[in-house]
């Protein structure tokens, strides 16, 4: 099932693609907050003997979420039914998983999120089978995603004169320019990483942000059959499944893509092949 899915109308909240909260079911949203501006880490250091501050750089710091609910059940099982479903889908699980929210106006977004606190009083509320819970959450990410991933995939360019370099493309927001390049629109309003995945025959291959010249590069070859995966949110370089971050060239940078179109280089350093190709994909980011 694909993040969002069950996301059918405004002020719907999905949990770990499993459980759909807000109108239509039985959890009614009382109040979300944290889906504004989070928190701010400066860097900025007092200057001694003096007055103000050195400026540092502002970093974002993870985001705190908090929704509060009440759930209607019609009878007692039927309580501790739609309970247990609401403690399942956030209970701890030793990793993060997908929160959707969908506002009125605003594309679906979702951040990834463990549970920090889920309070379920049992007091008159409670009796009358209309708890409220309120549920905390903590993403590590600040950013808030698309549900719809974007992207697309080029072939390399063909420099041997007449011959055009064979691309093709299927997913959102990726628009072919010619063999070796491709246009990507971050429709957000923060930077996003991409994550690529390079299929040989390759020899030395390099990814180039054109609008700033940063780039990518690996000292490998990439043989017919085989894909060189990069993660630029995590920094790894994996070739068939397997590391090889030692051949990344020490000059490269792993580059974001800002808000707005980005066009991407797609190279290497040896003679054109119809069979090699670049595919990325991403997901638009707002803060």
């Amino acid at each position: 099932m694909a993040v969002g899915s069950l996301i059918a109308q405004d002020y719907n909240i999905e949990v770990n693609e499993t459980l759909l909260l807000g109108p239509g079911t039985p959890y009614d949203i009382i109040n979300i907050e944290g889906l504004d501006m989070p928190g701010i880490r400066t860097g900025d250091v007092a200057k001694t003997l003096a007055n103000g501050y050195w400026a540092g750089s502002d970093l974002l710091e993870g985001r705190t979420i908090t929704v509060e609910m009440t759930v209607s059940s019609s009878d007692d099982a039927t309580q501790a039914d739609n309970l247990d479903a609401l403690i399942s889908a956030f209970g701890p699980t030793g990793g993060e998983r997908s929160v959707v929210f969908k506002l009125p106006g605003f594309v679906s977004r979702f951040a990834n999120c463990r549970v920090r606190k889920m309070a379920v009083p049992v007091n008159w509320d409670y009796h009358y089978r209309l708890p409220k819970v309120t549920v905390e959450l903590f993403a590590t990410d600040p950013l808030l995603y698309d549900i719809a991933l974007g992207g697309g995939s080029v072939g390399l360019r063909d420099t041997g004169g007449g011959a055009s370099a064979n691309f093709t493309f299927d997913m959102t927001f990726g628009a072919p320019v010619s063999g070796g390049r491709i246009i990507v629109s971050n429709t957000g309003t923060y930077a996003t990483t991409p994550s690529v995945t390079l299929y040989g025959p390759l020899l030395a291959p390099k990814i180039t942000k054109l609008s700033t010249g940063e780039y990518i590069a690996l000292y490998v070859s990439v043989l017919a059959g085989e894909a060189v995966e990069l993660d630029f949110r995590y920094h790894t370089v994996t070739l068939n499944g397997v590391s090889r971050y030692d051949t990344l060239d020490p000059t490269s940078t792993w580059f974001s893509l800002d808000p707005g179109d980005t066009e991407i280089q797609f190279t290497h350093v040896d003679v054109y092949n119809a069979t090699a190709q670049m595919n990325l994909t991403y997901r638009s980011a707002w803060v």
